[in-house]
Protein backbone atom coordinates (compact mmCIF):
# COMPACT_ATOMS: atom_id res chain seq x y z
CA UNK A 1 0.00 0.00 0.00
CA UNK A 2 0.78 3.44 -0.55
CA UNK A 3 2.42 5.74 1.90
CA UNK A 4 0.77 8.59 0.00
CA UNK A 5 -2.14 10.58 0.23
CA UNK A 6 -4.84 9.12 1.91
CA UNK A 7 -7.69 12.27 1.46
CA UNK A 8 -7.20 15.81 0.28
CA UNK A 9 -5.63 17.37 3.10
CA UNK A 10 -2.75 14.69 3.08
CA UNK A 11 0.01 16.45 0.51
CA UNK A 12 2.65 14.16 -1.42
CA UNK A 13 5.44 13.68 0.04
CA UNK A 14 8.91 13.51 -1.40
CA UNK A 15 9.05 10.23 0.76
CA UNK A 16 5.74 8.77 -1.14
CA UNK A 17 6.22 5.45 -2.28
CA UNK A 18 5.01 4.70 -5.88
CA UNK A 19 1.63 2.76 -6.75
CA UNK A 20 2.28 -0.03 -8.69
CA UNK A 21 0.29 0.13 -12.49
CA UNK A 22 0.36 -1.59 -15.42
CA UNK A 23 1.94 1.50 -16.68
CA UNK A 24 5.20 2.78 -14.75
CA UNK A 25 6.94 -0.40 -13.30
CA UNK A 26 9.05 0.23 -10.52
CA UNK A 27 12.40 -0.12 -10.66
CA UNK A 28 15.40 1.90 -8.63
CA UNK A 29 16.86 3.89 -11.64
CA UNK A 30 15.71 5.95 -13.80
CA UNK A 31 17.33 7.96 -16.63
CA UNK A 32 16.11 11.65 -17.75
CA UNK A 33 14.58 9.67 -20.92
CA UNK A 34 12.33 8.02 -18.09
CA UNK A 35 11.07 11.00 -16.61
CA UNK A 36 10.50 12.50 -19.48
CA UNK A 37 8.12 9.40 -20.83
CA UNK A 38 6.50 9.12 -17.82
CA UNK A 39 5.89 12.93 -17.59
CA UNK A 40 4.42 12.82 -21.56
CA UNK A 41 2.04 9.36 -20.07
CA UNK A 42 0.93 11.77 -17.08
CA UNK A 43 0.50 14.65 -19.23
CA UNK A 44 -1.82 12.27 -21.84
CA UNK A 45 -3.85 11.14 -18.70
CA UNK A 46 -4.34 14.64 -17.56
CA UNK A 47 -5.39 15.26 -20.47
CA UNK A 48 -8.01 12.50 -20.99
CA UNK A 49 -9.25 13.31 -17.78
CA UNK A 50 -9.80 16.69 -18.45
CA UNK A 51 -11.67 16.01 -21.69
CA UNK A 52 -13.69 13.21 -20.03
CA UNK A 53 -14.67 15.57 -17.15
CA UNK A 54 -15.15 18.73 -19.61
CA UNK A 55 -18.17 16.33 -21.40
CA UNK A 56 -19.73 15.36 -18.09
CA UNK A 57 -19.53 19.01 -16.97
CA UNK A 58 -21.20 20.24 -20.23
CA UNK A 59 -23.73 16.85 -19.70
CA UNK A 60 -25.13 18.13 -16.33
CA UNK A 61 -25.40 21.78 -17.71
CA UNK A 62 -27.70 20.38 -20.68
CA UNK A 63 -29.66 17.87 -18.50
CA UNK A 64 -29.90 21.38 -16.11
CA UNK A 65 -31.15 23.03 -18.75
CA UNK A 66 -33.37 20.48 -20.16
CA UNK A 67 -36.87 21.73 -19.43
CA UNK A 68 -39.69 23.02 -21.11
CA UNK A 69 -39.29 26.77 -22.54
CA UNK A 70 -35.82 26.90 -21.82
CA UNK A 71 -33.71 28.49 -24.62
CA UNK A 72 -29.95 27.99 -23.13
CA UNK A 73 -27.89 26.84 -25.83
CA UNK A 74 -26.82 23.17 -25.80
CA UNK A 75 -23.39 21.59 -25.58
CA UNK A 76 -22.98 19.00 -28.82
CA UNK A 77 -20.05 17.04 -29.57
CA UNK A 78 -18.13 17.94 -32.95
CA UNK A 79 -19.72 15.52 -34.99
CA UNK A 80 -23.62 17.98 -33.80
CA UNK A 81 -24.76 15.23 -31.75
CA UNK A 82 -25.98 15.62 -28.04
CA UNK A 83 -23.48 14.60 -25.38
CA UNK A 84 -25.00 11.51 -23.63
CA UNK A 85 -22.95 9.22 -21.03
CA UNK A 86 -21.19 7.78 -23.76
CA UNK A 87 -18.60 10.83 -23.78
CA UNK A 88 -17.38 10.49 -20.66
CA UNK A 89 -17.34 6.33 -19.81
CA UNK A 90 -14.21 6.69 -17.61
CA UNK A 91 -15.26 8.81 -15.43
CA UNK A 92 -18.03 6.82 -13.57
CA UNK A 93 -17.47 6.05 -9.85
CA UNK A 94 -16.37 2.93 -8.70
CA UNK A 95 -18.53 2.49 -6.31
CA UNK A 96 -16.44 0.39 -4.01
CA UNK A 97 -13.92 2.65 -3.77
CA UNK A 98 -15.62 6.16 -4.56
CA UNK A 99 -13.43 7.15 -7.16
CA UNK A 100 -13.72 6.91 -11.10
CA UNK A 101 -10.98 4.52 -12.59
CA UNK A 102 -9.51 7.29 -14.75
CA UNK A 103 -9.20 9.27 -11.40
CA UNK A 104 -7.73 6.26 -9.77
CA UNK A 105 -5.14 6.13 -13.01
CA UNK A 106 -4.30 9.21 -13.32
CA UNK A 107 -3.20 9.76 -9.52
CA UNK A 108 -1.23 6.75 -9.20
CA UNK A 109 0.78 7.71 -12.62
CA UNK A 110 1.17 10.69 -10.28
CA UNK A 111 2.41 8.75 -7.47
CA UNK A 112 5.08 6.88 -9.28
CA UNK A 113 6.16 9.96 -11.78
CA UNK A 114 6.52 12.32 -8.22
CA UNK A 115 8.78 8.55 -6.43
CA UNK A 116 10.80 8.60 -9.88
CA UNK A 117 11.34 12.59 -9.57
CA UNK A 118 12.90 11.63 -6.13
CA UNK A 119 14.93 8.31 -6.91
CA UNK A 120 16.31 10.31 -10.11
CA UNK A 121 17.61 13.24 -7.41
CA UNK A 122 19.16 11.30 -5.24
CA UNK A 123 20.98 8.84 -7.69
CA UNK A 124 24.65 9.68 -7.78
CA UNK A 125 25.06 11.76 -11.43
CA UNK A 126 28.77 11.03 -12.17
CA UNK A 127 28.82 13.82 -14.75
CA UNK A 128 27.48 16.45 -12.42
CA UNK A 129 30.90 16.73 -10.35
CA UNK A 130 33.08 17.03 -13.98
CA UNK A 131 30.01 19.26 -15.30
CA UNK A 132 30.47 21.32 -12.07
CA UNK A 133 34.00 21.38 -12.42
CA UNK A 134 33.40 22.27 -16.13
CA UNK A 135 31.36 24.78 -15.17
CA UNK A 136 34.02 26.55 -12.76
CA UNK A 137 36.48 26.58 -15.77
CA UNK A 138 34.25 28.41 -18.15
CA UNK A 139 33.35 30.64 -15.96
CA UNK A 140 36.79 31.74 -15.08
CA UNK A 141 37.51 31.65 -18.61
CA UNK A 142 34.80 34.61 -19.11
CA UNK A 143 35.45 36.35 -15.99
CA UNK A 144 39.00 36.95 -17.81
CA UNK A 145 37.69 36.80 -21.37
CA UNK A 146 35.46 39.91 -19.78
CA UNK A 147 38.30 41.75 -18.20
CA UNK A 148 40.79 41.37 -21.91
CA UNK A 149 37.37 42.97 -23.48
CA UNK A 150 37.60 45.65 -21.08
CA UNK A 151 40.84 46.45 -21.37
CA UNK A 152 40.47 46.48 -25.49
CA UNK A 153 37.68 48.47 -24.59
CA UNK A 154 38.96 51.04 -22.60
CA UNK A 155 42.10 51.63 -25.30
CA UNK A 156 39.63 51.69 -28.01
CA UNK A 157 37.82 54.36 -26.28
CA UNK A 158 40.70 56.10 -24.72
CA UNK A 159 39.45 56.16 -21.45
CA UNK A 160 41.44 57.44 -18.70
CA UNK A 161 45.15 56.14 -17.68
CA UNK A 162 44.59 53.60 -20.98
CA UNK A 163 47.63 53.07 -22.74
CA UNK A 164 46.77 54.94 -26.11
CA UNK A 165 45.28 57.89 -24.21
CA UNK A 166 48.73 58.28 -22.83
CA UNK A 167 50.77 57.54 -26.13
CA UNK A 168 48.54 60.56 -27.27
CA UNK A 169 49.48 62.87 -24.81
CA UNK A 170 53.00 61.77 -25.45
CA UNK A 171 53.00 62.35 -29.02
CA UNK A 172 51.53 65.97 -28.22
CA UNK A 173 53.64 66.79 -25.89
CA UNK A 174 56.74 65.68 -28.30
CA UNK A 175 55.39 67.62 -31.09
CA UNK A 176 55.19 70.54 -28.85
CA UNK A 177 58.31 69.96 -27.38
CA UNK A 178 60.03 70.25 -31.27
CA UNK A 179 58.02 73.10 -32.48
CA UNK A 180 59.33 75.27 -29.82
CA UNK A 181 63.34 73.72 -30.12
CA UNK A 182 62.53 74.75 -33.78
CA UNK A 183 61.77 77.84 -32.69
CA UNK A 184 64.34 78.85 -30.81
CA UNK A 185 67.04 77.19 -33.11
CA UNK A 186 65.74 79.44 -35.63
CA UNK A 187 65.77 82.16 -33.47
CA UNK A 188 69.19 81.78 -32.59
CA UNK A 189 70.11 81.42 -36.30
CA UNK A 190 68.48 84.21 -37.40
CA UNK A 191 69.83 86.51 -34.31
CA UNK A 192 73.61 85.30 -35.30
CA UNK A 193 73.40 85.60 -39.22
CA UNK A 194 71.31 88.93 -38.92
CA UNK A 195 73.69 90.66 -35.74
CA UNK A 196 77.15 89.73 -37.02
Amino acid sequence: MSKGPTNKSTPITNNSTPITNKSTPITTTYTAADLRNMEADLLQKLDKFNNEYTNYMKYLYNMRHNTAGDTSIQFKNPNNSPITVTDFPDLKLNQQIGFSAIYIDLFSTLQNFIYALNVFNNQPHPTAAKTGNELQTFDETIIKTRRELDHKLYELNEVENSLSRESRQHMKADVLFNILWTALATSLVYYIIVHR
